[in-house]
Protein backbone atom coordinates (compact mmCIF):
# COMPACT_ATOMS: atom_id res chain seq x y z
CA UNK A 1 0.00 0.00 0.00
CA UNK A 2 1.19 3.46 -0.64
CA UNK A 3 -0.39 6.84 0.16
CA UNK A 4 0.37 10.41 -0.21
CA UNK A 5 -1.95 11.73 2.05
CA UNK A 6 -2.45 15.58 2.98
CA UNK A 7 -2.38 16.55 6.50
CA UNK A 8 -5.90 18.52 6.19
CA UNK A 9 -8.85 18.10 4.31
CA UNK A 10 -11.53 20.29 3.42
CA UNK A 11 -14.36 20.17 6.21
CA UNK A 12 -17.44 20.12 3.86
CA UNK A 13 -17.73 19.70 0.91
CA UNK A 14 -19.65 21.51 -1.71
CA UNK A 15 -22.03 20.08 -4.36
CA UNK A 16 -21.06 22.59 -6.60
CA UNK A 17 -18.07 24.58 -8.61
CA UNK A 18 -17.13 27.45 -5.47
CA UNK A 19 -16.95 30.19 -7.89
CA UNK A 20 -15.36 33.52 -7.97
CA UNK A 21 -17.85 36.65 -8.14
CA UNK A 22 -17.81 38.55 -11.25
CA UNK A 23 -18.06 41.75 -9.00
CA UNK A 24 -14.58 43.08 -8.83
CA UNK A 25 -14.66 44.60 -5.39
CA UNK A 26 -15.29 40.94 -3.91
CA UNK A 27 -11.42 39.26 -4.46
CA UNK A 28 -11.13 37.56 -1.48
CA UNK A 29 -11.02 33.70 -2.07
CA UNK A 30 -13.50 32.03 0.31
CA UNK A 31 -12.31 30.62 3.62
CA UNK A 32 -12.10 26.97 3.76
CA UNK A 33 -12.72 24.92 6.74
CA UNK A 34 -10.05 22.15 7.63
CA UNK A 35 -9.94 19.02 9.60
CA UNK A 36 -7.33 16.43 10.15
CA UNK A 37 -7.21 13.57 8.14
CA UNK A 38 -6.80 9.91 9.44
CA UNK A 39 -2.89 9.10 10.19
CA UNK A 40 -2.70 6.42 7.85
CA UNK A 41 1.01 5.50 8.75
CA UNK A 42 0.26 5.45 12.89
CA UNK A 43 -2.74 3.18 11.83
CA UNK A 44 -1.28 0.88 9.66
CA UNK A 45 1.81 0.28 12.56
CA UNK A 46 -1.25 0.06 15.28
CA UNK A 47 -3.20 -2.99 12.64
CA UNK A 48 0.05 -4.74 12.05
CA UNK A 49 0.74 -4.96 15.94
CA UNK A 50 4.23 -6.79 16.85
CA UNK A 51 4.13 -8.71 13.54
CA UNK A 52 7.79 -8.21 11.94
CA UNK A 53 5.97 -8.18 8.80
CA UNK A 54 5.03 -6.59 6.46
CA UNK A 55 7.95 -4.08 7.01
CA UNK A 56 5.90 -0.40 6.97
CA UNK A 57 7.82 2.23 5.68
CA UNK A 58 6.86 6.27 6.18
CA UNK A 59 8.08 9.47 4.40
CA UNK A 60 8.27 12.90 6.08
CA UNK A 61 8.70 16.06 3.75
CA UNK A 62 10.00 18.73 6.33
CA UNK A 63 10.90 22.07 6.57
CA UNK A 64 11.52 22.94 10.21
CA UNK A 65 10.04 25.77 12.35
CA UNK A 66 9.07 26.42 15.90
CA UNK A 67 12.78 26.35 17.05
CA UNK A 68 13.34 22.31 15.48
CA UNK A 69 15.14 21.42 12.69
CA UNK A 70 13.58 19.68 9.81
CA UNK A 71 15.76 16.59 11.03
CA UNK A 72 14.81 16.76 14.44
CA UNK A 73 10.82 16.93 13.54
CA UNK A 74 11.40 13.80 11.42
CA UNK A 75 13.03 12.20 14.14
CA UNK A 76 9.89 13.27 16.25
CA UNK A 77 7.72 12.00 13.68
CA UNK A 78 9.50 8.59 13.49
CA UNK A 79 9.73 8.32 17.17
CA UNK A 80 5.93 8.61 17.09
CA UNK A 81 4.47 6.88 14.20
CA UNK A 82 6.17 4.07 14.64
CA UNK A 83 6.82 2.89 11.54
CA UNK A 84 10.19 0.41 10.55
CA UNK A 85 11.83 3.44 8.35
CA UNK A 86 11.17 6.86 8.07
CA UNK A 87 12.46 8.14 4.43
CA UNK A 88 13.36 12.05 5.44
CA UNK A 89 12.77 14.97 3.05
CA UNK A 90 14.27 18.37 3.95
CA UNK A 91 11.80 20.48 1.56
CA UNK A 92 13.46 23.56 2.43
CA UNK A 93 15.74 22.92 -0.71
CA UNK A 94 13.22 23.00 -3.12
CA UNK A 95 13.22 18.89 -4.25
CA UNK A 96 9.89 19.12 -5.24
CA UNK A 97 9.74 18.63 -9.56
CA UNK A 98 13.42 17.62 -9.15
CA UNK A 99 14.18 14.62 -10.79
CA UNK A 100 16.74 13.53 -8.01
CA UNK A 101 16.34 13.55 -4.37
CA UNK A 102 18.29 13.23 -1.53
CA UNK A 103 16.98 11.94 1.69
CA UNK A 104 17.93 10.53 5.28
CA UNK A 105 16.54 7.09 6.53
CA UNK A 106 15.24 6.86 10.29
CA UNK A 107 14.49 4.19 12.46
CA UNK A 108 11.50 3.82 14.42
CA UNK A 109 14.00 5.41 17.08
CA UNK A 110 14.91 8.48 14.95
CA UNK A 111 18.15 7.52 14.40
CA UNK A 112 20.10 7.97 10.93
CA UNK A 113 20.64 4.74 9.65
CA UNK A 114 21.16 5.27 5.91
CA UNK A 115 21.40 8.52 3.73
CA UNK A 116 20.74 8.40 0.20
CA UNK A 117 21.29 10.68 -3.22
CA UNK A 118 20.15 10.30 -6.98
CA UNK A 119 17.84 9.53 -8.95
CA UNK A 120 14.22 8.58 -7.58
CA UNK A 121 14.89 4.75 -8.73
CA UNK A 122 18.25 4.75 -6.55
CA UNK A 123 16.96 6.21 -3.61
CA UNK A 124 13.88 3.92 -3.54
CA UNK A 125 16.38 0.65 -4.11
CA UNK A 126 18.06 2.18 -0.79
CA UNK A 127 15.06 2.26 0.80
CA UNK A 128 13.91 -1.12 -0.10
CA UNK A 129 17.81 -1.97 0.81
CA UNK A 130 17.39 -0.90 4.11
CA UNK A 131 14.14 -2.74 4.52
CA UNK A 132 15.15 -6.27 3.44
CA UNK A 133 18.44 -5.47 5.99
CA UNK A 134 15.70 -5.01 9.01
CA UNK A 135 12.63 -7.69 8.42
CA UNK A 136 13.28 -11.56 9.04
CA UNK A 137 13.91 -13.95 6.61
CA UNK A 138 10.63 -15.39 5.31
CA UNK A 139 11.07 -19.48 6.64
Amino acid sequence: MAAAVADFTAAERSADKIKKSEDPAEQDAPAIALRRTEDILRSTVTWRGEEPRPGIVGFAAETGGAGHSALELAAQKARRKGADLLVFNDVTTGVFGSADNSVMILDSEGRQVARSEGSKTQVAHAVLDELVRRLPAVP
